[in-house]
This record gives structure tokens, sequence and C-alpha cells, in this order.
């Protein structure tokens, strides 16, 4: 019986133009036709990659998945449904050899003991990529690659050691790792060491098996008598996901599953958890820095105009010689109105909805001078020149315009790059949707002259006309607004119904997001906004204060506070009751379709049994007032609030309302004294 010499799997996702390359380079090897496979599988692309396949490569064996399912996971897949003696993991951005395959294939069939061998692996320059051979990783030669010490020192033994630079590129060694990019292995050996492991998503798979492989005594060779060219990058450059993160994911997997190799492992595994932590730490703090610098530049330039102020009233008024003492004497002024403008900037919105908006600039100036100059005048230490106060508050809105102007001009003609305030000079704006007339409406907003807004691009469940512009399903719309720096987000009102909507935005609560919706007719539960008009297109504003990080903080830290407090006076009761009845736990539903463990007391008095809830409060795993606390054994009440001792339902019976409509109710007009009145409503009622 004749046995096909090789199956190729190739993973694919989104990737349409380097797979049909990859497929024709494979098609004119000179291996027989019959002596090989190709199978894909592809990882829910959105783009028509699995079309293209089937019109242009017939004989090619597609395998869909319905989700991203990962590298590992897809790779196993494609090997269940082969029948070729060997199995060769290609990438879908590979270009290979017409000899490679059949080279490859002569030196594994000619050693047995060889368990996997790949080739030289070039740049699209020609230069090599070092990475197809290397050591397995430990936090000696990763610290000198992070360093980069093995490009100052490549022959060095110690420092080249990770990528193992010292080696004769244009020689066979048996090396750790290959390229996962390219990978050839015997069938019994791939099932001895049950392929990859399927909890390697992405990264880390290929240095996983290759040590499986040297585990069970075979060989690992890199072979330069054939090569091949890889577009590094270009198979995970459309993924949604932050590929960081992904990574030091995947190397935190690795050195647990390897710790008896590692002595310090836990130490390892500690750092890697601390570098991510750090990175988002420092993600959010890049965030809010850029908030605060343009923060910082306008009281700046508050100051300045009230130094210049001073100095013009006092000289031309009563021709006094000025110097900085006379500013430091109205430094209580200064500070005034500093406060002023934050309370009014808070009012306008000004650092989130338009800090380069010349009106709301105007309007932020007016409101600050307003209460300003209101409160100079009843507490009797700010009393000072009304004029000083005015002046500076005409010099504060000059300079503050002149400041924004040149800073977007020197941004929009490239002339200087400010990263950090780009996001507020470029509205960088996704659509959801992906029918025809959205993409409609995204085309007329971009082609608009008078348009501020750049469409980057779509987001939908599918992408069923194929668009180049989509940037992704919008289950990972979270991901897809980081990867690419979106500041506005637009939705067609009747695309998704609204707790749609809200399912969706949740998931980016804390990024200080525009959400703008384009309103069809008269609606009632689209609370009213400010209406942009754009081309013939309005877009409404659909301000969502419980998704502002500022809100966020300050619901938690009354969580944090009260809940501190009431333990506090309950204590001596929480411990007798414990002495008494002990606690009960009981599993409760929430977000996200998880479930959380709430403890109680198991006593039938309703009010003095929910009193360990407080510790659930403290540690944020319920907040004071939310959604509806709901046992697991009750159906899942696909909540998008995380739960609450209160709800809004608490307070008094509301007439043919669920508690979906409840919960956008309290999404849209949540704060601080909201839910304050939920509290109070609720106590005097009981």
């Amino acid at each position: 019986m004749y046995i096909m010499k090789v199956s190729i799997v190739i993973v694919s996702y989104n990737v349409k133009d380097f797979i049909t390359q990859c497929i024709r380079s494979i098609y004119k090897s000179n291996l027989n036709k019959n002596d090989y496979e190709i199978i894909v599988i592809d990882n829910d692309s959105h783009d028509d990659t699995v079309l293209t396949i089937e019109e242009e490569f017939q004989e090619v064996i597609i395998i869909k998945n319905d989700n991203n399912e990962g590298f590992s996971k897809a790779v196993n897949k494609g090997v269940d449904a082969s029948k070729g003696k060997n199995i060769c993991i290609i990438n879908p951005d590979v270009i290979i050899k017409n000899d490679t395959l059949s080279n490859l294939l002569t030196k594994i069939e000619c050693n047995e003991k060889i368990g996997a061998i790949g080739p030289r692996v070039i740049n699209t320059d020609g230069t090599i990529q070092h990475s197809c051979k290397r050591s397995f990783p430990t936090p000696v030669n990763s610290l000198f690659r992070l360093f980069k010490l093995d490009k100052l020192f490549p022959k060095n033994k110690i420092f080249g050691n990770y990528n193992l630079t010292y080696l004769n590129i244009d020689k066979e060694h048996e090396v750790d790792v290959l390229s996962g990019a390219f990978m050839l292995i015997p069938r019994k050996i791939f099932n001895l060491v049950d392929g990859f492991d399927e909890r390697f998503f992405m990264f880390g798979e290929d240095i996983d098996l290759c040590h499986k492989i040297k585990d069970q005594g075979y060989k690992i060779i890199y072979s330069p008598i054939t090569e091949i060219i890889h577009y590094k990058g270009e198979s995970v450059k459309n993924a949604p996901y932050d590929m960081i993160n992904v990574f030091y994911s995947a190397m935190d997997i690795y050195y647990h599953k390897y710790s008896t190799k590692y002595k310090y492992w836990k130490l390892i595994s500690a750092l890697v958890k601390v570098v991510l932590y750090f990175r988002k730490s420092f993600s959010l703090f890049k965030m809010l820095l850029s908030n605060l610098l343009t923060l910082f530049i306008d009281l700046l330039f508050i100051f300045i105009s009230f130094a210049i102020s001073i100095f013009i009233w006092y000289s031309s008024q009563y021709y006094e010689i000025v110097d900085f003492s006379k500013v430091t004497y109205h430094l209580l002024l200064i500070i005034n109105f500093m406060l002023s403008w934050l309370i009014s900037s808070k009012i306008m919105s000004l650092y989130k909805k338009g800090t380069f908006s010349i009106t709301r600039l105007l309007l932020t100036i007016i409101i600050t001078f307003l209460i300003s100059s209101t409160s100079t005048y009843f507490i009797s230490f700010f009393a000072y020149s009304r004029g000083v106060l005015l002046l500076s508050a005409i010099s504060s809105f000059i300079f503050l315009l002149i400041w924004r102007i040149t800073a977007k001009f020197l941004y929009l003609n490239k002339i200087l790059h400010f990263k950090s305030i780009s996001r507020y000079i470029e509205r960088r704006a996704i659509l959801i949707g992906a029918d025809e007339e959205t993409i409609k409406i995204g085309q007329k907003i971009q082609n608009f002259p008078e348009s501020e807004i750049n469409i980057i691009g779509y987001t939908d469940t599918s992408n069923p006309l194929f668009i180049d512009k989509f940037l992704g399903r919008v289950q990972h719309l979270k991901d897809i607004t980081i990867k690419n720096k979106i500041t506005e987000i637009i939705i067609r009102e009747e695309y998704l119904v609204k707790f749609e909507i809200f399912s969706i935005i949740k998931k980016l609560k804390g990024l200080n997001l525009l959400f703008k919706v384009i309103p069809k007719g008269n609606n009632i539960i689209l609370s009213k906004g400010e209406i942009e008009n754009i081309s013939g297109i309005e877009l409404m504003s659909y301000d969502i204060p419980f998704l502002e990080r500022s809100n966020i903080i300050i619901k938690r830290f009354f969580d944090i506070i009260l809940s501190i407090v009431l333990l506090f006076l309950t204590m001596p009761l929480h411990i007798i009751l414990y002495i008494i009845y002990g606690y009960k736990n009981t599993k409760m539903w929430t977000i996200e379709n998880k479930h959380i463990n709430i403890k109680s007391f198991n006593i039938k008095n309703n009010f003095l049994k929910k009193i360990p809830i407080l510790f659930s409060i403290l540690n944020g795993k319920i907040s004071f007032v939310g959604s509806r606390l709901t046992s697991i054994n009750e159906e899942y009440p696909s909540h998008i609030l995380k739960p609450g001792l209160l709800s809004l339902n608490n307070t008094k019976k509301f007439k043919n309302n669920n508690e979906q409509r409840l919960e956008t109710y309290y999404i849209k007009n949540q704060s601080l004294t909201f839910d304050l009145e939920i509290i109070l409503k609720t106590f005097f009622k009981v």
C-alpha cells in the first residue's frame, strides 16, 4: 500500500495574500504531487482567505474553525486529519524553494534519530533569521538577548547562546529549538510526544515541542542545505490580541511546565507576572499621563496669563513697579481660578470630548470666570481686583487657544509627533457594523471635507462583504480599540438593540472612549446628547458616566470606605453570629457568565444573614449597588453590571420592566449621588 510522504499543515488567520504565495511555492516543489497533501486550518479568518483557497486550490483540504483556537490546537487538528508519513508545519507567510521539501525529506529518511529538521530561514532582505536555530531559553541567555548583547558579541558562546549566533550558518548543526515557521517531523515522533501542547495559544509551542522530542532521545537538526523566506510577523499581524502579553503568558506556561529543569522557576514565573502587571499598568499610566499633560500645559499657561495680567494691570492702572512678589501676593486668586478651571473642565468634559474644541474651550473659560469671580465676591480673602481676574481670563483663553492651534498644526503637518496628545487631535473612529449601509455611512463621513473623523475601520460578528478595513470581530472590540488607538466608536441605532450595545461597550470600561450613535427617528431610550452633523449624518454623543474612569474610581472608593465603616460597626455582632451560626457559602452569577462565592450567615433573618457580604464588597467581588444577586441555581441573568448588595429593583417595584432595562437605566444615570439615593430609599423602605 502506498504511503504518502508528507502532510503539509498550515494554520491561517487573515493572511489571504501570503497563504496563496505559500501554497504556490509548494506546488512549484520538485516533489511529486502524489507524495504530499496540503491541509489548511483556518482560525476563523474574517477576510476571504477560505474562499480564495477554495477557488484557486481545489486540492487543498480546508478545516474551518468557528473561532480562533490558537496555533497549537489548530495544528493538532490538522495532523489528526492528515495521512502522510511525515508532518511539515509551515507558517502561511513562508515561501519555500523547489528543493526544500525533497532535500529535508531525504535527510530525515536517512537518519531515524532525527526527531525534527528545519532549513535556514531568511528575511525578505536576504539576512538570516537567527531564530531558526536556538537554545532552550534560560533566564541568563534571555537576559543577554533582551539587552541585545548577542548582536554586540555574536561569536561569543555566552552572549550568543540564545540564538546560537556563534555557529556557522552554512553548516549543519544539532540544536535545541527550530523556527516554528517551518518544521519537518516524522509522524510517529509527533504522535509519540502527543503533538503540540494546546495550553500554548501562540508562541512557545515550538520550544515545547522540541523539548519533548529531545527528551525522547531524538535530535533536532538545523540544515542549511535549503532555505525558505519568512515574512516575519505577518501571520500574527492581524490578530486583535496584545501579542506581547500572549508571549509572556506562553513563557510563564513554559517555565511552569519545565520547573524541574529550572531551579528558580518560581522566581522566573513571578518576574513574568510582574512584567505583565507593569506593562498593563504602564499602558494605563501613559493614558493617564496624556490627560495630565494637557491639563498641566493648560494650568501652566493660566499661571503665565495671571503673571502677565498682573504686570499689565498694576503697571498701567497704578503705575507700580511690578515684580514677582506681586504675583505671589495673588497666589490664592490664581489657585482659586485653577480650581474653578478643574470644575469647569469636568462640567464641559473638556479633556474627554473636546480638548482642541474652540467652542468647548471658550465655554470652559466663561464658566471658570463665573465660578471664580462669584467665589471672590463671597469670600473676603479672595477679594482681589476684578480687573486682574477678567484680564487673566481673556489672556488665558488666548494662550490656551494658541498652544492648541500650534500643536494641532505641527501634528497634522507631521512636523512634530505628539504621541501624548495625538488622541485629542486625531479622531480615530471605528464603526460597529460591516453591512452595506454602515460602510456607506463610513465612506460619507470619511470623504466629507470638513470632517475631522478618521474612519480606521469596521467591526462586526462577521465580514460578509470581505472589506479590507475590517479590523476584527466585535467580541474582540477591546483589543481592537487598544491596538488601533481608537478614540471614538460609532454605531447605528437600529444595528443593535440597546442591551447589546451596553454588553459590547461595557468591555471598554475605563478607556475613556466617546460613543456616537446614529439615531433612527425619535427614540425614548436614547438620552438627549450633543448632535454632530457630518454630511447629513447625525452623530449623537451617547454619554455613559458608568464607564468613565473617574466614576469607576469614585464608585470603588465609596465601596471600600463604606464597607470598612460598616464592618467596624458590626464586628462585635459579626463575631457572635459567626460563633453561633457559622458561614454559608453560596455561588452567585457575576458578569461574563462567571460565578463567585458569597459568604452569609446560616440564619433566617434576611438582614443579619447578609452582614458577611460586606467582605465581598471590600474585596471587589460585588458592589453596594449593582445587578441583583442571583444564585447559580437560577438561569444566568446576562448581567452587564457587577452584582450588588442592592439594586435599582430594591427601591420600588417597576411595572413592565425587566432587569436588563433597569440595568440599562442605571448605567446611563450612574453616579455617587444616585447610588446613595438607592441605598437610602432601600433603607427607609425596610
